[in-house]
């Protein structure tokens, strides 16, 4: 017994020493128990490293909203692109009804042939007007695509042809040229006029208007009496660009969101943007002016759904984009407002409980 005692005394001297100072001075041997149970709980470091502000967002940051420039500062970017239009959505041209009818009570319309003459000829002038949806006053314009429709009703006894010359609708430089039979009762044709540059008269009153020109044929022999009418239906209208006034359009009004759930797994705390800002970048090719005013701009709390209005110096509400000038056709001008702490209460918004 004594023997055991010992070795286990001389293991843990350092426990018995470490004991003395709380129990009695006086031992009895007799009581202590041949059982020793020790259960220690160690702790060591297995790793080591650094940890960074970068190493956090990157655990809760899987969208790539976090940037980081060239000298460590970091960045919470959010990037949406909210609504491209082009300039075809919003100028749409309805299809161009004209119509035209001559007939042998006309003055100056033959009643008989010539003697010796098989063929009679008529030419005629004539000037006919786009109209627009918009108020739109047209200079020229280069169609995407466009289908010309023509019918012919006559109910002349003679056959014959119509030429259809339209000298400012050009493609290459050439005029459109159209012969179209004629000959008792309806005939039907179409023309293509994809790639044509129609070119219009912009000067009050005769806004958007082109010169039509034709010449009549008729052959055959006796009287001559009846008469003719000639449809041309401009359809499926696009245009590739379009110079002059276009009136004013609304070209936004769609809504939109940004849902910021970067802390969305926060237990708890509060955070601050040292400098928030809110940044418009508008790309504009059309060569139109345009402004774009924010309506109804307000953040909302996941938590609570509490709202927080947005509200803006006029120096940013609305902004002005800069357009391409005729001497920039073809050009991109991209303009972009800043909306900041110093011109809106955008760190109000951001203060919102996420």
């Amino acid at each position: 017994m004594k023997t055991r005692l010992a070795n286990v005394m001389f293991l843990f001297t350092g426990l018995v020493f470490f004991l003395t100072a709380c129990v009695d001075k006086t031992y009895d041997f007799n009581t202590f128990s041949n059982y020793f149970q020790y259960n220690p709980k160690i702790a060591i470091p297995v790793a080591h490293g650094n940890l960074t502000i970068q190493n956090i967002l990157n655990e809760i940051d899987t969208s790539g909203y976090v940037q980081k420039d060239n000298s460590g500062f970091l960045s919470l970017v959010y990037d949406k692109p909210i609504q491209s239009i082009s300039a075809n959505s919003v100028i749409t041209i309805p299809a161009q009804n004209f119509s035209k009818t001559y007939s042998s009570t006309d003055a100056g319309f033959p009643t008989t042939f010539p003697a010796g003459k098989t063929s009679v000829s008529v030419p005629h002038t004539n000037n006919f007007s786009f109209s627009f949806n918009n108020g739109e006053k047209i200079d020229s314009m280069k169609l995407k695509n466009c289908t010309l429709h023509f019918n012919i009703t006559s109910t002349f006894n003679q056959s014959g042809s119509l030429i259809l010359y339209f000298p400012t609708i050009k493609l290459n430089g050439k005029p459109f040229r159209k012969v179209l039979t004629v000959s008792k009762g309806i005939n039907s044709t179409t023309a293509d006029l994809n790639g044509y540059t129609l070119h219009m008269t912009n000067i009050s009153p005769n806004f958007n208007t082109f010169p039509a020109n034709d010449t009549l044929t008729l052959n055959g022999s006796g009287i001559i009496a009846g008469n003719i009418q000639v449809k041309a239906n401009f359809q499926d209208i696009g245009f590739q660009s379009l110079f002059g006034y276009v009136g004013q359009y609304n070209l936004v009004s769609a809504k939109d969101s940004f849902l910021i759930d970067i802390f969305s797994n926060a237990i708890g705390g509060n955070i601050a943007f040292d400098n928030p800002k809110l940044t418009i970048t508008a790309k504009n090719s059309v060569g139109v002016p345009v402004n774009i005013k924010l309506n109804n701009v307000v953040s909302y709390s996941s938590i609570d759904n509490k709202p927080v209005a947005m509200t803006f110096n006029s120096t940013v509400n609305p902004f002005s984009v800069t357009a391409p000038t005729l001497k920039e056709f073809g050009q991109i001008k991209t303009s972009t407002d800043s909306i900041n702490k110093n011109n809106s209460n955008i760190i109000a918004i951001l203060s919102n409980t996420p």
